[in-house]
């Protein structure tokens, strides 16, 4: 029996290595660069758990998902793994200053870390000097802004492998085009990284979209979780609101939910998942802000009551449904108001290039609550756009004058953004829309060549709608 495999059977309990996961361990232990895109629920954690517990020098993962971080610590500390540990702005500073020290001297073994603490005083200087076998990059799409969930926080990640230099890269992220794919390697300095890219399709999943007035929606909701086998379901709605809302009409409907978004505090989020994962409610009203890393392998139905700003964002969230195999299936529920309103949010949320002119001629001389006063006609997103882009493009902090194609570049920049945006939302209407197989649109939409007819999804079972009908 090979070590890997002895290690997988004894410390995690497991029988066999999932598809595509021991390539990309061996390759991590060799020392290579990493990127690997493989779809929700494929586990994606082993891929720096295992090497974490044969690398002679530590394990440094970043992720986003504080809950998900200390979870994984607790099951890491269980399999024998004692120098498992987090750091966070969740976590006591004491608890964080010890990380760090266990680090320095040489006891902490895997460490969790938050994207933002690369931003905190001092932080990546107390790493320098120290040798990491790995740094993984959980979510990896994140530090791209051509993608659908980009974060500021990932862009300091590059500066990070610069100055860590680990043995070994490792990218990971669920959904990511084969562009995304090249910039998240390009962004995090990686070194001719293999690429490994398991196929994105889910057979289980039932892919339906209807389109449905926004009035009539919670009555097709209660009709779909009424049918034989709907249970566990997550529904995402586009805001809070709606989210406690949509959660309150499903209890007094009696069926018995859960609300979850960024707006209710630490202790009410960790409840709510808490319940839903103990199976105490059987549905999950969330933002967005709920479902990356949450391990409830049994959800039988995923449910938009609105449709998502891309694919990659609705596939992500879709492919939460079925993680144990078994069917499961995957509604939106859209309307054409639905998408001209997200296409009038992004007109807004990008400023026209006479603003950035306006704006680069006033930042020399004009303190900034009176520029924000003078520019208040701008959404506070759209304001915060404008003034980035500005300063990436030639201002800094100490209104060092501008270069001369200052408003241009940042207006270049801003409209490619913009562009991608607009391109990402006709993919995912698109997909709403088409009158052909939903899983071709979907899979083709990632670079990768489906069949004509999937079987499973609303046009390929319905008699008189062939899949293989055009797209």
């Amino acid at each position: 029996m090979s070590q890997l495999q002895e290690i997988l059977e004894e410390r995690f309990g497991l029988s066999g290595f999932r598809p595509g996961q021991r390539p990309v361990i061996e390759a991590v232990l060799e020392g290579r660069d990493v990127l690997a895109q493989w779809p929700t629920g494929a586990g994606k954690s082993l891929a720096f758990q295992l090497p974490a517990m044969l690398a002679p020098h530590p394990t440094l993962v970043v992720s986003p998902l504080v809950a998900l971080m200390h979870d994984q610590v607790q099951r890491m500390r269980q399999m024998g793994l004692e120098g498992a540990a987090s750091i966070s702005a969740h976590s006591p500073p004491q608890q964080n200053l010890q990380t760090l020290r266990d680090l320095q001297q040489g006891r902490a073994r895997l460490v969790y870390v938050a994207p933002e603490r690369f931003s905190a005083p001092g932080f990546l200087q107390a790493l320098q000097g120290l040798s990491f076998s790995l740094l993984a990059v959980d979510e990896a799409h994140c530090i791209t802004q051509w993608g659908h969930d980009f974060r500021p926080d990932y862009l300091r990640l590059g500066q990070a492998v610069t100055a860590l230099r680990p043995r070994s890269v490792l990218a990971l992220t669920a959904s990511a085009t084969p562009a995304i794919r090249q910039q998240i390697a390009r962004r995090l300095e990686m070194r001719q990284p293999q690429v490994f890219v398991l196929p994105l399709d889910r057979p289980n999943l039932h892919l339906e979209a209807l389109e449905v007035h926004h009035q009539t929606r919670r009555q097709v909701l209660l009709s779909h979780l009424g049918r034989r086998g709907a249970l566990p379901a997550v529904i995402y709605t586009s805001r809070r609101q709606d989210a406690q809302e949509v959660a309150a009409f499903l209890l007094a409907s009696g069926i018995l939910s859960e609300c979850y978004h960024a707006g209710l505090s630490a202790d009410r989020r960790r409840l709510a998942q808490e319940r839903f994962l103990a199976g105490e409610v059987a549905v999950m009203v969330a933002t967005v802000a709920f479902g990356m890393g949450i391990d409830k392998a049994d959800v039988r139905s995923v449910v938009h009551l609105a449709p998502p700003p891309s694919l990659e964002a609705y596939y992500q969230e879709a492919g939460r449904a079925g993680r144990d195999g078994d069917p499961a299936r995957c509604l939106l529920l859209y309307s054409k108001a639905d998408f001209a309103l997200r296409r009038t949010f992004a007109r807004r949320r990008y400023p026209d290039r006479e603003v950035l002119d306006a704006m680069s001629a006033a930042l020399p001389k004009t303190p900034p609550t009176e520029l924000r006063a003078r520019f208040r006609h701008l959404s506070p997103e759209c304001w915060r756009m404008s003034l980035t882009a500005l300063l990436g493009h030639g201002w800094n902090a100490g209104q060092v004058p501008a270069k001369r194609n200052t408003p241009r570049s940042a207006w270049m920049y801003l409209e490619g953004l913009r562009r991608a945006e607009v391109e990402r939302l006709d993919g995912m209407e698109h997909f709403a829309r088409t009158r052909g197989c939903r899983r071709r649109v979907l899979l083709s939409w990632f670079g990768e060549s489906p069949a004509p007819a999937c079987g499973n999804c609303d046009h390929c079972r319905r008699p008189g709608k062939p899949g293989d009908s055009p797209a």
